[in-house]
Order: structure tokens, then C-alpha cells, then sequence
């Protein structure tokens, strides 16, 4: 659903001078190519689409790199507070790269060889790449932005009147923000092919634990249009969403479950058991501890 509603409101923007009126536009219009591609029934039939999606999240993050590095905080003048106590905002999105995506089940089940270090070197890189990743984007992101930021950097490339293309037109060799409408465009790539690649070992899971008897077609149905109810309900919090879902789902499953399952798997090891449950009781404390910065976030703004 996040993805869905972030595709629609990337494109046709440009076409209405009412924003909301544009991303329905754009949701309806993706709907066919989205359910087309969500109706696969192996990940292995999105192959083509894993790699345009690879191949955009290369381009936008090497592109804030580039910016980071040539521009630097030129654009906005904004100093960089290695301290800014808004950090803890960003914590909770952290955890969804911590963790695998569904998708890795499939991906491990298809493996010529299942051993416990063939799968766990996997899913370890996957973490590893996915923290890299978000953390270099956001980093070299903050030095280009600042304190300046009032949305996602995505948006700032999309508006052609941010400060930040307008400095580029006028002082880079890009006069026409060809930069900055690519990669408009490659997140667009990154969004169409990512719902579908998510969709398939979701409707997977649902078939697995909720809806057993039903077909693979109608699960199917069922979430793609539970999902486009929700993009087209207006005033929808998808940020305070996605913290949310970030710092219980993503976490737990990052932190507590593997430990718990560790805990279950090592009866006779006292000395593991131990270590084992002090890490799952951290990682609790710390669940709960964003859990709270999050809703005293939402009383404040409220207030």
C-alpha cells in the first residue's frame, strides 16, 4: 500500500494543479500493470523487474552521492549538526533494511544448495547492503539538504522549482534538470516493479496461514484492492504509518524473533540461553523506547 500511494504520487503531477486529483489519476491508471504483475506466481517471472529495480535504486543513490560530493550544502546554506536530535525520527525506517524482505523466503527455497550458512550469508548481505544503502542515501542527503528539508528527497528532485534545481540549472552543466527528472523516473521504476515483487510472497504467506481453502487469484484481489482503498483515502498519515510499522513489525522480526528462536533451539546451553535473552530484553526496551518517541510525537502535534 506505502508503495502504491508513493507511485501515485510521483506521477502525473505535472497534469493537475490539484495534487490529490493527480495521484488518483495516476493509482487508477496503474492499476492494470500493477495487478498484471502482482498475478505472477513465481518471483522468478519478475526477474526482468528485479533487475530495472536494481538498476534505479543504483542510480538514485549513486546520483545523491554525486550531489553530496559536487554540491554539497551550496544550495540551501544549511549547516550540518551531526547531533540534530530529529535523528530519531529516521530510526524506525531503518529497521525494514535491517530486516529481509518476504521475497528472500522464495528466494531461499529456490537455492541449489539449502544449507543453514548458504541461507544465512544471504539474508546477512541482503541487511547489510539494505543498512548501506539507507545510510549512505541519507547521509550524503543531509549534507546536500540540511536543515532545509521539509519532505522526502525524492520530492525536492520532483519539484523543477526547489532550491536545490534551481541552483543546480544555474551553476551545473545540467540546464534543463535532466538529473533530477530521471530520477523522478527511475523511483517511478523502483515503485512499479517493488509492489509486485512484495505482492507475491505476501499472498503466499496469506494463503499459508489465513486463507488456506481460497485461490491464489482472489487473495491476490482481495490485497490489491484493499491497497487501493487506502490510496485513495485523502488525509492518510502514510509517514506516522510507516514508523509505526517500521518499529514493531520490521523490528521485531530483525531483533526478537531470531533471539527467541535461538532461545527455543539451544535448551541444554545455559551460557547462549543467557545471552540470547538479554539480547531479546534490549531489543524489546528498545522497541518500546521508539514506540514512545513515536506517539509522544504524535500527542505533541496533536497538542
Amino acid at each position: 500500500m506505502i508503495l502504491y500511494r508513493h507511485l501515485s504520487t510521483l506521477l502525473l503531477i505535472s497534469l493537475n494543479e490539484n495534487r490529490e486529483t493527480s495521484r488518483k489519476i495516476a493509482a487508477i491508471l496503474f492499476a492494470p500493470i500493477l495487478l498484471y504483475l502482482s498475478l505472477k506466481k513465481q518471483l522468478v517471472q519478475l526477474k526482468f523487474s528485479g533487475w530495472v529495480s536494481f538498476l534505479s535504486v543504483s542510480f538514485l543513490a549513486l546520483l545523491t552521492i554525486t550531489y553530496s560530493i559536487l554540491i554539497g550544502n551550496k544550495a540551501y546554506n544549511s549547516t550540518f549538526n551531526q547531533f540534530n536530535s530529529g535523528y530519531k525520527l529516521a530510526i524506525p525506517f531503518f529497521f525494514p533494511s535491517m530486516v529481509c524482505e518476504p521475497s528472500m523466503i522464495s528466494v531461499c527455497r529456490k537455492l541449489n544448495n539449502k544449507s543453514k550458512i548458504n541461507i544465512v550469508f544471504i539474508s546477512l548481505m541482503t541487511s547489510i547492503c539494505g543498512i548501506f544503502i539507507y545510510g549512505l542515501v541519507g547521509h550524503c542527503g543531509y549534507i546536500v539538504f540540511g536543515e532545509c528539508i521539509k519532505s522526502t528527497i525524492i520530492d525536492e528532485l520532483a519539484d523543477m522549482n526547489s532550491t536545490l534545481n534551481i541552483y543546480v540549472r544555474n551553476n551545473t552543466f545540467d540546464k534543463y534538470n535532466i538529473l533530477s527528472r530521471l530520477s523522478v523516473y527511475s523511483m517511478i521504476c523502483v515503485l512499479v516493479c517493488g509492489f509486485p515483487i512484495s505482492m507475491v510472497p505476501i499472498t503466499d504467506m496469506f494463503m499459508t496461514y489465513f486463507s488456506k481453502g481460497r485461490s491464489r487469484n482472489s487473495v491476490i484481489l482481495t490485497l490489491f484492492f484493499s491497497c487501493l482503498i487506502l490510496v485513495f483515502i485523502e488525509k492518510l498519515n502514510i509517514k506516522t504509518i510507516k514508523r509505526i510499522s517500521g518499529a514493531i513489525f520490521s523490528s521485531s522480526v530483525g531483533l526478537v524473533h531470531p533471539f527467541v528462536f535461538h532461545l527455543n533451539s539451544n535448551l541444554k546451553d545455559k551460557k547462549l540461553r543467557k545471552i540470547f535473552l538479554i539480547i531479546c530484553t534490549l531489543s524489546i526496551l528498545i522497541i518500546s523506547y521508539i514506540i514512545c518517541t513515536i506517539f509522544f510525537d504524535i500527542w505533541n502535534n496533536e497538542l
